[in-house]
C-alpha cells in the first residue's frame, strides 16, 4: 500500500529546488565576486602602467596584498567544512534487548506515520527529540534514520505526550524533510562561515565582500526559515492524525516550560557537581522532584504564559507555540474514519513515558555517569546522592560568605584570639550590625547602607550562611538539598531562621542564642597584636 501524501509534501520539491539553488548559487556569487574583485586590481595595474608608466605588476601585488584579494572568502567557501554530515548523533545508544517496550512503541508509531523505522535509537540528556537520516545525492538516495529522544522527555511528560512528539518527529521523516535538511544547513554554515572570515579581516576589501555576501545570507535564511516553519507546521498535523491533536498540544505546552526549567536545574544542582568531580546518581529523579515544586510550578506557568504571548518572528526555524496550539484547536479529535482515535483511550489511562523503559533507574544512572565522564573529562566522577550534594553548593555559597563575615568581625571586634563568629554576637548585641556589613562588603557605600532596615536585610542573609556553618561543624547539623533554596540545613534545635531573627533583635536575643549554642559572651577590648618574631641572623 502506498504512503499517503502528507498535507505540505509538495514542499518537498521547492526544498531540493531551494536547497540546490542556494548552495550554487553561493558558490556563483562567490565567482563572480572573485572575479570582479581580481579584474577590478587588474584594470587598475595596467591604467597605473599606462598612465604613470610605473610597474602595473608591482602595483597588482600590492593592491591584492593590501585588499587580501578574497582569500577569505575562499577559504570561507571552500575550506574544509569540520562537521561529519554522517556523524552519528551523540546520547546513549539502546538497543531492543535493552529497551523491548520503547522500541514495539517506536516500531507502531513509525508503522502509523508510514516512516521507516530506526534502525538506531539513542537517549540523550536534554528535553528534545529529533530524527537523523542519512542521505546522498542530494537527498534522492536515504539510508538509515536515527531516533534522538531526550531522558527529560521520559522525566517530564505522560505516555501520550511522548507518543505525539514522536509521531512529530517521524512525520518529518514521511514527508521528506530529513532529504535535503542537510544540504540546505551546510549552506548556511558555508555562508556564515565566509562572512565570519571576512569579518575577521582587517582588509578594507574584505569589509566590503562580508557585507553583500551577508545580504545574500540573510535573504537564503528568510526563504529557508519560512519552509522550514511550513513544514512544521505539516509535521504537527501529521503527529494530530495519529496522536490527537490534544496530546501533542499539551506535550508542546509542558516543553516550552520544562525546557527552559531543564536547564535552569542543570545549571544551579548539576554543574556544581560536575566542577567538583562528582556526578548525581538521581539525575532524572532530581529533575522531576525539581519540576514538581510549588515555586517551579509557578514559574513554569508563567513560561508558558510568555511563550504564548510570544508571536512568530521571521528569524524562527519553528512556529510560535501560540501558532501552533490555534492550528492544534481547528483540526478534529477524531480520526479520519470519525472513529476515536486510539491515543484518546491511551490518553485517558495514560500514565508515565518512562513506564515505556525497562529498569529506568539504571539507564538513567548510566546516562548521568556518561554526561559527567564527557563534561569533566574524568573516567570515574565521584557518585554523589542528592543529600551529599548539598554539602558541594553549601562550600560553594555559605563558606565564602561565613568567612567573609567572621573575617569582618575580627577586624571590628579587635580581638585575633577571641572566634569570629562570639565577636560578630557581641557586635550586633551593642548595635553595631551596619560595621560588620560595611567592613565584610566595602564596596558597598550607598546613601541608604546606614538605614536599618538595608543593613538588617544584608546581616539576615550573611548571617544564617555563618549560623549553618557553625551548626554544621560543631552541633551536628546535617546539609540536605532543597529544591527551591538549593541546600538547607536540618539540626535539632532552634531553625536557623529563628536563630537570625534573635540575633538581631538586640541584647536578649543574642542571649538567648549564645544560651542555646553554648557560646560566651566576650568583652571586646583590644588586646595588642602579636609581635613578630625575631629572626637571627
Amino acid at each position: 500500500m502506498s504512503s499517503p501524501r502528507r498535507p505540505g509534501t509538495a514542499l518537498i520539491g521547492l526544498r531540493a529546488l531551494l536547497g540546490v539553488g542556494l548552495l550554487l548559487g553561493f558558490y556563483l556569487l562567490v565567482a563572480i565576486l572573485m572575479v570582479l574583485v581580481t579584474g577590478t586590481m587588474i584594470a587598475l595595474a595596467v591604467l597605473v602602467q599606462a598612465v604613470f608608466h610605473q610597474a602595473g605588476n608591482f602595483f597588482l601585488w600590492l593592491m591584492l596584498g593590501a585588499s587580501g584579494g578574497g582569500a577569505a572568502m575562499l577559504r570561507g567557501a571552500f575550506g574544509r567544512m569540520r562537521s561529519n554530515r554522517d556523524a552519528e548523533p551523540g546520547g546513549l545508544r539502546v538497543t531492543e534487548a535493552d529497551q523491548p517496550r520503547l522500541w514495539a512503541e517506536v516500531r507502531a508509531l513509525a508503522d502509523e506515520v508510514r516512516a521507516p523505522v530506526p534502525r538506531v535509537i539513542r537517549v540523550v540528556p536534554d528535553a528534545n527529540a529529533a530524527v537523523h537520516q542519512r542521505v546522498w545525492l542530494f537527498g534522492l538516495i536515504r539510508g538509515r534514520v536515527t531516533l534522538v529522544v531526550g531522558a527529560a522527555l521520559f522525566a517530564t511528560l505522560d505516555r501520550a505526550e511522548l507518543r505525539a512528539v514522536l509521531a512529530h518527529e517521524f512525520g518529518h521523516v514521511s514527508g521528506g524533510d530529513t532529504r535535503l535538511g542537510p544540504l540546505v544547513y551546510r549552506s548556511q554554515r558555508r555562508l556564515e562561515r565566509t562572512v565570519a572570515a571576512l569579518q575577521g579581516s582587517d582588509k578594507a576589501l574584505d569589509a566590503q565582500l562580508a557585507r553583500v555576501i551577508g545580504v545574500y545570507l540573510r535573504l537564503c535564511m528568510r526563504v529557508t526559515l519560512a519552509v522550514s516553519r511550513s513544514q512544521e507546521r505539516a509535521a504537527d498535523r501529521s503527529a494530530a492524525r495519529v496522536a490527537g491533536p490534544e496530546a501533542l498540544a499539551s506535550a508542546l505546552t509542558a516543553i516550552s516550560a520544562q525546557s527552559v526549567l531543564f536547564q535552569r536545574f542543570t545549571v544551579g544542582f548539576a554543574v556544581p557537581l560536575w566542577k567538583a568531580g562528582r556526578y548525581p546518581t538521581d539525575l532524572y529523579g532530581g529533575l522531576r522532584a525539581f519540576i514538581a515544586e510549588p515555586c517551579q510550578r509557578e514559574e513554569a506557568e508563567k513560561l508558558r504564559e510568555a511563550a504564548l504571548a510570544r508571536p512568530t518572528g521571521r528569524w524562527d526555524s519553528h512556529p510560535s507555540l501560540g501558532e501552533r496550539l490555534a492550528l492544534l484547536a481547528e483540526l478534529p479529535s477524531a480520526g479520519p474514519s470519525g472513529l476515536p482515535t486510539a491515543e484518546a483511550g491511551l490518553r485517558r489511562g495514560a500514565g508515565s513515558a518512562r513506564d515505556l523503559l525497562d529498569r529506568p533507574d539504571d539507564l538513567e544512572r548510566v546516562l548521568s555517569l556518561e554526561i559527567a565522564r564527557e563534561i569533566t573529562g574524568l573516567a570515574d566522577p565521584v557518585p554523589t546522592d542528592w543529600d551529599a550534594a548539598a554539602e558541594v553548593y553549601a562550600a560553594e555559597v555559605v563558606g565564602r560568605a561565613a568567612r567573609a563575615m567572621t573575617d569582618a568581625a575580627v577586624r571590628v571586634g579587635g580581638r585575633w584570639d577571641v572566634p569570629g563568629f562570639d565577636q560578630a554576637l557581641e557586635l550586633l548585641a551593642a548595635g553595631r550590625g551596619h560595621e560588620l556589613v560595611s567592613v565584610s562588603a566595602p564596596g558597598a557605600d550607598a546613601p541608604g547602607d546606614r538605614d536599618p532596615q538595608v543593613v538588617r536585610r544584608r546581616l539576615e542573609r550573611v548571617l544564617a550562611f555563618v549560623f549553618m556553618t557553625v551548626l554544621a561543624a560543631e552541633h551536628g547539623g546535617v546539609w540536605k538539598t532543597s529544591w527551591e533554596a538549593r541546600f538547607e540545613l536540618e539540626w535539632s534545635g532552634t531553625p536557623v531562621g529563628e536563630l537570625v531573627d534573635r540575633a538581631l533583635d538586640g541584647p536578649d536575643g543574642v542571649a538567648a542564642v549564645r544560651a542555646e549554642l553554648g557560646r560566651p559572651a566576650v568583652d571586646l577590648t583590644p588586646v595588642p597584636p602579636l609581635e613578630e618574631p625575631v629572626h637571627a641572623g
